[in-house]
Protein backbone atom coordinates (compact mmCIF):
# COMPACT_ATOMS: atom_id res chain seq x y z
CA UNK A 1 0.00 0.00 0.00
CA UNK A 2 1.71 3.45 -1.14
CA UNK A 3 1.64 5.81 1.57
CA UNK A 4 1.94 9.25 0.58
CA UNK A 5 2.68 12.51 2.74
CA UNK A 6 1.06 10.87 6.27
CA UNK A 7 1.96 11.80 9.61
CA UNK A 8 1.64 8.18 10.87
CA UNK A 9 4.54 8.45 13.54
CA UNK A 10 2.74 11.21 15.21
CA UNK A 11 -1.42 10.97 13.88
CA UNK A 12 -1.94 8.05 16.14
CA UNK A 13 -6.38 8.36 15.50
CA UNK A 14 -4.91 8.17 11.65
CA UNK A 15 -3.16 4.73 12.04
CA UNK A 16 -5.51 3.48 14.49
CA UNK A 17 -8.03 3.67 11.83
CA UNK A 18 -5.52 2.48 9.07
CA UNK A 19 -4.37 -0.63 11.53
CA UNK A 20 -8.06 -2.05 12.11
CA UNK A 21 -8.74 -1.74 8.53
CA UNK A 22 -5.06 -3.43 7.38
CA UNK A 23 -2.67 -4.78 10.72
CA UNK A 24 -0.54 -6.59 8.73
CA UNK A 25 0.26 -3.67 6.45
CA UNK A 26 0.82 -1.22 9.18
CA UNK A 27 2.99 -3.08 11.89
CA UNK A 28 6.17 -1.57 10.98
CA UNK A 29 4.32 1.65 12.22
CA UNK A 30 2.35 0.30 15.19
CA UNK A 31 5.85 -1.91 16.56
CA UNK A 32 7.27 1.28 16.43
CA UNK A 33 4.58 2.83 19.09
CA UNK A 34 4.76 -0.10 21.12
CA UNK A 35 8.74 0.74 21.59
CA UNK A 36 7.59 4.64 22.17
CA UNK A 37 5.43 3.80 24.85
CA UNK A 38 7.82 0.95 26.14
CA UNK A 39 10.14 3.60 26.65
CA UNK A 40 7.41 6.32 28.44
CA UNK A 41 5.94 4.05 30.30
CA UNK A 42 9.69 3.37 32.00
CA UNK A 43 10.24 6.95 32.45
CA UNK A 44 6.59 7.40 33.58
CA UNK A 45 6.90 5.06 36.69
CA UNK A 46 10.05 7.13 37.65
CA UNK A 47 7.65 9.54 38.61
CA UNK A 48 3.96 8.39 38.91
CA UNK A 49 2.56 11.48 40.15
CA UNK A 50 3.03 13.74 36.91
CA UNK A 51 0.37 13.69 34.10
CA UNK A 52 2.14 12.51 30.89
CA UNK A 53 0.16 13.26 27.63
CA UNK A 54 2.14 10.61 25.37
CA UNK A 55 1.65 8.02 27.62
CA UNK A 56 -2.09 8.68 28.06
CA UNK A 57 -2.56 8.73 24.56
CA UNK A 58 -0.19 5.85 23.42
CA UNK A 59 -1.92 3.83 26.57
CA UNK A 60 -5.62 4.54 24.88
CA UNK A 61 -4.06 3.73 21.23
CA UNK A 62 -2.93 0.57 22.33
CA UNK A 63 -6.21 -0.92 24.06
CA UNK A 64 -7.93 0.20 20.44
CA UNK A 65 -5.71 -1.90 18.27
CA UNK A 66 -4.77 -4.64 20.54
CA UNK A 67 -7.41 -7.18 19.51
CA UNK A 68 -4.94 -6.88 16.35
CA UNK A 69 -1.62 -7.78 17.92
CA UNK A 70 -2.71 -10.09 20.47
CA UNK A 71 0.70 -11.93 19.89
CA UNK A 72 2.85 -8.64 20.14
CA UNK A 73 0.41 -7.25 22.78
CA UNK A 74 0.30 -10.45 25.15
CA UNK A 75 1.64 -8.70 28.19
CA UNK A 76 -0.09 -5.68 27.42
CA UNK A 77 -2.77 -5.67 30.11
CA UNK A 78 -0.55 -7.30 32.88
CA UNK A 79 2.17 -3.88 32.51
CA UNK A 80 -1.10 -1.48 32.91
CA UNK A 81 -2.52 -4.01 35.74
CA UNK A 82 0.90 -4.22 37.44
CA UNK A 83 1.44 -0.16 38.02
CA UNK A 84 -2.19 0.28 39.11
CA UNK A 85 -0.81 -2.14 41.78
CA UNK A 86 2.49 -0.68 42.40
CA UNK A 87 1.20 2.88 42.48
CA UNK A 88 -2.46 2.74 43.06
CA UNK A 89 -2.82 5.99 45.16
CA UNK A 90 -0.26 7.77 44.16
CA UNK A 91 -0.57 8.00 40.53
CA UNK A 92 -2.15 10.90 38.94
CA UNK A 93 -5.83 10.73 38.88
CA UNK A 94 -5.63 11.10 35.15
CA UNK A 95 -3.55 8.72 34.70
CA UNK A 96 -5.10 6.10 36.63
CA UNK A 97 -8.41 6.29 35.18
CA UNK A 98 -6.91 5.89 31.78
CA UNK A 99 -4.87 2.71 32.87
CA UNK A 100 -8.63 1.69 33.81
CA UNK A 101 -10.56 3.06 31.06
CA UNK A 102 -8.11 0.85 28.30
CA UNK A 103 -8.07 -2.43 30.47
CA UNK A 104 -12.15 -2.01 30.33
CA UNK A 105 -11.34 -1.73 26.74
CA UNK A 106 -8.90 -4.98 26.73
CA UNK A 107 -11.73 -6.72 29.08
CA UNK A 108 -14.36 -5.96 26.29
CA UNK A 109 -12.24 -7.90 23.55
CA UNK A 110 -11.67 -10.67 26.04
CA UNK A 111 -8.18 -10.53 25.94
CA UNK A 112 -8.11 -10.17 29.85
CA UNK A 113 -10.04 -12.50 32.30
CA UNK A 114 -12.96 -11.01 34.39
CA UNK A 115 -11.31 -12.65 37.38
CA UNK A 116 -8.33 -10.67 37.33
CA UNK A 117 -9.62 -7.22 36.64
CA UNK A 118 -12.51 -7.59 38.93
CA UNK A 119 -10.19 -7.92 41.64
CA UNK A 120 -7.80 -5.30 40.69
CA UNK A 121 -10.95 -2.86 40.35
CA UNK A 122 -12.19 -3.72 43.92
CA UNK A 123 -8.74 -2.72 45.43
CA UNK A 124 -8.50 0.30 43.52
CA UNK A 125 -11.95 1.04 45.36
CA UNK A 126 -9.82 2.00 48.29
CA UNK A 127 -8.59 5.21 45.99
CA UNK A 128 -9.65 8.88 47.80
CA UNK A 129 -11.26 9.20 43.97
CA UNK A 130 -15.07 9.73 44.20
CA UNK A 131 -15.13 10.21 40.18
CA UNK A 132 -13.23 6.94 39.79
CA UNK A 133 -15.24 5.13 42.13
CA UNK A 134 -18.19 5.05 40.35
CA UNK A 135 -16.49 4.83 37.60
CA UNK A 136 -15.45 0.89 38.12
CA UNK A 137 -18.63 0.29 40.41
CA UNK A 138 -20.49 1.26 37.09
CA UNK A 139 -18.16 -1.09 34.83
CA UNK A 140 -18.25 -4.20 37.94
CA UNK A 141 -21.85 -4.29 37.99
CA UNK A 142 -22.33 -4.28 33.91
CA UNK A 143 -19.58 -6.91 33.99
CA UNK A 144 -21.02 -9.36 36.32
CA UNK A 145 -24.16 -8.88 34.40
CA UNK A 146 -22.87 -9.67 31.34
CA UNK A 147 -21.04 -12.51 32.17
CA UNK A 148 -23.58 -14.34 33.42
CA UNK A 149 -26.40 -12.87 30.89
CA UNK A 150 -26.27 -16.52 29.07
CA UNK A 151 -26.00 -18.88 32.30
CA UNK A 152 -24.74 -18.39 36.12
CA UNK A 153 -20.55 -18.41 35.93
CA UNK A 154 -20.56 -20.25 39.62
CA UNK A 155 -16.86 -20.30 39.12
CA UNK A 156 -16.51 -16.54 38.79
CA UNK A 157 -19.24 -15.76 41.34
CA UNK A 158 -17.29 -17.46 43.92
CA UNK A 159 -14.16 -16.35 43.65
CA UNK A 160 -16.01 -12.35 43.67
CA UNK A 161 -17.81 -13.77 46.01
CA UNK A 162 -15.45 -14.71 48.38
CA UNK A 163 -13.41 -11.76 47.64
CA UNK A 164 -15.99 -9.51 48.29
CA UNK A 165 -16.27 -10.49 51.56
CA UNK A 166 -12.90 -9.82 52.95
CA UNK A 167 -13.33 -6.48 51.05
CA UNK A 168 -16.36 -5.93 53.60
CA UNK A 169 -13.88 -6.71 56.97
CA UNK A 170 -11.49 -3.69 54.82
CA UNK A 171 -9.85 -1.11 57.26
CA UNK A 172 -10.94 1.23 54.56
CA UNK A 173 -14.23 2.15 55.09
CA UNK A 174 -15.38 3.73 51.55
CA UNK A 175 -13.97 0.06 49.86
CA UNK A 176 -16.03 -1.59 52.10
CA UNK A 177 -19.15 0.43 51.44
CA UNK A 178 -19.02 0.39 47.92
CA UNK A 179 -18.40 -3.50 48.10
CA UNK A 180 -21.84 -3.62 49.95
CA UNK A 181 -23.22 -1.64 47.51
CA UNK A 182 -22.18 -3.56 44.39
CA UNK A 183 -23.43 -7.04 46.03
CA UNK A 184 -26.90 -4.96 46.82
CA UNK A 185 -27.12 -4.00 43.31
CA UNK A 186 -26.17 -7.35 41.87
CA UNK A 187 -28.84 -9.23 44.13
CA UNK A 188 -31.69 -6.56 43.20
CA UNK A 189 -31.06 -7.03 39.35
CA UNK A 190 -31.38 -11.08 40.25
CA UNK A 191 -27.78 -11.35 39.10
CA UNK A 192 -26.55 -12.85 42.55
CA UNK A 193 -29.42 -13.83 44.57
CA UNK A 194 -28.22 -16.95 46.16
CA UNK A 195 -28.22 -17.38 50.23
CA UNK A 196 -24.53 -16.92 49.48
CA UNK A 197 -24.97 -13.14 48.88
CA UNK A 198 -27.54 -12.44 51.72
CA UNK A 199 -25.48 -14.45 54.17
CA UNK A 200 -22.68 -11.91 53.09
CA UNK A 201 -24.50 -8.86 53.15
CA UNK A 202 -26.04 -10.01 56.84
CA UNK A 203 -22.09 -10.03 58.37
CA UNK A 204 -22.34 -6.01 57.30
CA UNK A 205 -25.46 -5.46 59.82
CA UNK A 206 -22.55 -5.71 62.58
CA UNK A 207 -20.39 -3.74 61.17
CA UNK A 208 -18.63 -1.18 63.28
CA UNK A 209 -18.73 1.45 60.57
CA UNK A 210 -22.34 3.36 60.95
CA UNK A 211 -22.71 3.67 57.09
CA UNK A 212 -21.95 -0.01 56.22
CA UNK A 213 -24.21 -1.33 58.71
CA UNK A 214 -27.04 0.85 58.44
CA UNK A 215 -26.74 0.60 54.43
CA UNK A 216 -27.11 -3.50 55.07
CA UNK A 217 -29.83 -2.91 57.66
CA UNK A 218 -32.16 -1.09 55.02
CA UNK A 219 -31.39 -3.57 52.61
CA UNK A 220 -32.91 -6.08 54.75
CA UNK A 221 -36.04 -4.05 56.23
CA UNK A 222 -36.37 -3.29 52.28
CA UNK A 223 -36.47 0.25 52.28
CA UNK A 224 -35.04 0.60 48.84
CA UNK A 225 -37.66 -1.81 47.14
CA UNK A 226 -40.78 0.01 48.98
CA UNK A 227 -39.17 3.36 47.39
CA UNK A 228 -38.92 1.48 43.33
CA UNK A 229 -42.35 -1.44 44.38
CA UNK A 230 -43.90 0.01 47.29
CA UNK A 231 -43.81 -3.88 47.99
CA UNK A 232 -42.20 -5.26 51.16
CA UNK A 233 -42.27 -8.79 49.47
CA UNK A 234 -38.74 -8.38 48.56
CA UNK A 235 -37.73 -7.74 52.60
CA UNK A 236 -39.41 -10.89 52.95
CA UNK A 237 -37.55 -12.58 50.52
CA UNK A 238 -34.04 -11.53 52.03
CA UNK A 239 -34.85 -12.34 55.20
CA UNK A 240 -36.31 -15.91 54.30
CA UNK A 241 -32.93 -16.74 53.17
CA UNK A 242 -31.72 -16.17 56.81
CA UNK A 243 -33.06 -19.07 58.54
CA UNK A 244 -30.57 -19.83 61.49
CA UNK A 245 -31.32 -18.23 64.57
CA UNK A 246 -27.40 -17.49 65.01
CA UNK A 247 -28.04 -14.19 62.87
CA UNK A 248 -30.85 -12.89 65.33
CA UNK A 249 -29.07 -13.87 68.25
CA UNK A 250 -25.54 -12.15 66.80
CA UNK A 251 -27.17 -8.78 65.86
CA UNK A 252 -29.18 -8.42 69.03
CA UNK A 253 -26.02 -9.00 70.80
CA UNK A 254 -24.42 -5.86 68.54
CA UNK A 255 -27.49 -3.95 69.26
CA UNK A 256 -26.88 -4.07 73.24
CA UNK A 257 -22.94 -3.33 73.01
CA UNK A 258 -23.57 -0.66 70.00
CA UNK A 259 -23.23 3.28 70.87
CA UNK A 260 -25.35 4.32 68.01
CA UNK A 261 -28.13 6.88 67.60
CA UNK A 262 -31.61 5.71 68.26
CA UNK A 263 -32.44 5.84 64.61
CA UNK A 264 -29.70 3.56 64.00
CA UNK A 265 -30.58 1.19 66.94
CA UNK A 266 -34.20 1.24 66.16
CA UNK A 267 -33.56 0.05 62.35
CA UNK A 268 -31.76 -2.67 63.89
CA UNK A 269 -34.45 -4.19 66.03
CA UNK A 270 -36.66 -4.09 62.95
CA UNK A 271 -34.71 -6.45 61.17
CA UNK A 272 -34.19 -8.96 64.64
CA UNK A 273 -37.95 -8.52 65.09
CA UNK A 274 -38.56 -9.27 61.40
CA UNK A 275 -36.64 -12.60 61.57
CA UNK A 276 -38.21 -13.14 64.92
CA UNK A 277 -41.96 -13.06 63.64
CA UNK A 278 -40.63 -14.28 60.37
CA UNK A 279 -39.09 -17.71 61.23
CA UNK A 280 -40.57 -18.27 64.84
CA UNK A 281 -37.23 -17.96 66.62
CA UNK A 282 -36.58 -17.13 70.56
CA UNK A 283 -34.46 -15.00 71.00
CA UNK A 284 -35.70 -14.38 74.67
CA UNK A 285 -33.74 -11.33 76.07
CA UNK A 286 -35.24 -9.15 72.96
CA UNK A 287 -38.27 -8.83 74.83
CA UNK A 288 -37.03 -6.59 78.11
CA UNK A 289 -34.34 -4.74 75.90
CA UNK A 290 -37.60 -3.00 74.35
CA UNK A 291 -38.88 -1.94 77.51
CA UNK A 292 -36.43 0.79 77.19
CA UNK A 293 -37.38 2.12 73.78
CA UNK A 294 -41.55 1.95 74.73
CA UNK A 295 -42.04 5.13 76.09
CA UNK A 296 -45.56 7.00 76.19
CA UNK A 297 -44.67 10.13 75.37
CA UNK A 298 -45.98 11.93 72.10
CA UNK A 299 -44.05 14.68 71.10
CA UNK A 300 -45.64 15.48 68.17
CA UNK A 301 -49.10 16.11 69.84
CA UNK A 302 -49.60 19.38 71.84
CA UNK A 303 -52.60 21.89 72.48
CA UNK A 304 -53.23 23.92 69.90
CA UNK A 305 -53.84 20.23 67.12
CA UNK A 306 -57.50 20.42 66.24
CA UNK A 307 -59.08 17.28 67.92
CA UNK A 308 -59.81 16.33 64.68
CA UNK A 309 -56.41 15.37 63.34
CA UNK A 310 -55.37 13.55 66.27
CA UNK A 311 -59.12 11.45 67.23
CA UNK A 312 -58.03 9.16 63.84
CA UNK A 313 -54.75 8.18 65.96
CA UNK A 314 -56.05 7.14 69.49
CA UNK A 315 -58.99 5.54 67.57
CA UNK A 316 -56.10 3.34 65.93
CA UNK A 317 -53.92 2.40 68.58
CA UNK A 318 -57.60 1.65 70.50
CA UNK A 319 -58.68 -0.52 68.07
CA UNK A 320 -54.98 -2.48 66.76
CA UNK A 321 -53.37 -2.91 70.30
CA UNK A 322 -56.22 -1.82 72.99
CA UNK A 323 -58.97 -4.29 72.30
CA UNK A 324 -59.89 -7.75 73.79
CA UNK A 325 -61.90 -8.60 70.68
CA UNK A 326 -61.27 -7.04 67.03
CA UNK A 327 -57.50 -8.24 66.99
CA UNK A 328 -56.44 -11.85 65.87
CA UNK A 329 -52.67 -11.33 66.55
CA UNK A 330 -53.56 -9.71 69.98
CA UNK A 331 -55.75 -12.98 70.63
CA UNK A 332 -53.67 -15.23 69.79
CA UNK A 333 -51.07 -13.94 71.94
CA UNK A 334 -53.55 -14.21 74.99
CA UNK A 335 -53.68 -17.92 74.51
CA UNK A 336 -50.45 -18.54 75.03
CA UNK A 337 -50.73 -18.77 78.91
CA UNK A 338 -48.77 -17.13 81.20
CA UNK A 339 -46.32 -15.37 78.87
CA UNK A 340 -48.57 -14.89 76.34
CA UNK A 341 -51.09 -13.03 79.12
CA UNK A 342 -48.00 -11.04 79.98
CA UNK A 343 -47.33 -9.90 76.90
CA UNK A 344 -50.81 -8.95 75.92
CA UNK A 345 -50.65 -6.84 78.85
CA UNK A 346 -47.54 -5.10 77.73
CA UNK A 347 -49.09 -4.03 74.66
CA UNK A 348 -52.42 -2.83 76.33
CA UNK A 349 -50.23 -1.11 79.27
CA UNK A 350 -48.21 0.61 76.99
CA UNK A 351 -50.72 1.51 74.41
CA UNK A 352 -53.08 3.05 76.98
CA UNK A 353 -49.71 5.00 78.20
CA UNK A 354 -49.53 6.67 74.89
CA UNK A 355 -52.96 7.80 74.58
CA UNK A 356 -52.39 9.45 78.02
CA UNK A 357 -49.67 11.21 77.12
CA UNK A 358 -51.87 12.48 73.49
CA UNK A 359 -55.31 13.19 75.71
CA UNK A 360 -52.96 14.95 78.01
CA UNK A 361 -51.58 17.42 75.40
CA UNK A 362 -54.55 17.72 73.32
CA UNK A 363 -57.87 16.80 75.58
CA UNK A 364 -60.39 17.18 73.17
CA UNK A 365 -59.35 14.89 71.28
CA UNK A 366 -61.09 12.27 73.58
CA UNK A 367 -65.15 11.27 73.03
CA UNK A 368 -67.10 10.00 75.47
CA UNK A 369 -67.87 6.69 74.22
CA UNK A 370 -64.17 5.90 73.57
CA UNK A 371 -63.41 7.14 77.18
CA UNK A 372 -66.05 4.74 78.22
CA UNK A 373 -64.31 1.91 76.96
CA UNK A 374 -60.77 2.68 78.22
CA UNK A 375 -62.16 3.53 81.93
CA UNK A 376 -63.55 -0.10 81.54
CA UNK A 377 -59.97 -1.48 81.87
CA UNK A 378 -59.80 0.05 85.14
CA UNK A 379 -60.69 -3.57 86.25
CA UNK A 380 -57.82 -5.43 84.47
CA UNK A 381 -56.72 -8.26 86.60
CA UNK A 382 -53.05 -7.19 84.62
CA UNK A 383 -51.99 -4.31 87.38
CA UNK A 384 -49.80 -2.45 84.64
CA UNK A 385 -53.25 -2.24 82.36
CA UNK A 386 -55.23 -1.50 85.57
CA UNK A 387 -53.08 1.50 86.47
CA UNK A 388 -53.07 2.61 82.75
CA UNK A 389 -56.32 2.94 82.72
CA UNK A 390 -56.60 4.76 86.52
CA UNK A 391 -54.43 7.14 85.12
CA UNK A 392 -56.65 7.94 81.97
CA UNK A 393 -59.50 8.50 84.53
CA UNK A 394 -57.83 10.84 86.81
CA UNK A 395 -56.61 12.84 83.68
CA UNK A 396 -60.06 13.23 82.47
CA UNK A 397 -61.88 13.56 86.29
CA UNK A 398 -59.04 16.62 86.29
CA UNK A 399 -59.99 18.03 82.54
CA UNK A 400 -63.29 17.26 81.34
CA UNK A 401 -65.13 15.43 83.78
CA UNK A 402 -68.73 15.62 81.66
CA UNK A 403 -66.99 13.42 78.83
CA UNK A 404 -67.19 10.28 82.05
CA UNK A 405 -69.83 8.89 83.14
CA UNK A 406 -71.64 9.59 85.71
CA UNK A 407 -70.59 7.43 88.81
CA UNK A 408 -67.11 8.13 87.35
CA UNK A 409 -66.53 11.76 87.73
Amino acid sequence: MVRHNNQLPTNLPQLQNLLKRDPASYKDEFLQQYRHYNSTRLVFEMKPDQYSKSLDDLVMFLAQVAHCFPEDLVTYPQELMDILQRHPTTLHPDMRKTFCRALILLRNKSLISPTALLTLFFQLLRCPDKELRAFLKNHIITDIKNVNSKSKNVKLNNVLQNFMFGMLKDSNAIAAKMSLDVMIDLYKKNIWNDPKTVNVIATACTSKTTKIMVTALQFFMGSDAAKEDDSDSEAENENEVIKEVGFAEQLFKHVEGMNERFEVKVMALDVISRLIGLHQLFVFNFYPYLNRFLQPHQRASHELLPPDVLEPVVSAIVGNFVTERNSAEVMAVGQLDGWGEMINGFIVYYRLNAIREICARCPLVMNAELLAELVEYRTSKQKSVMMASRSILQLYRALNPTLLPRKER
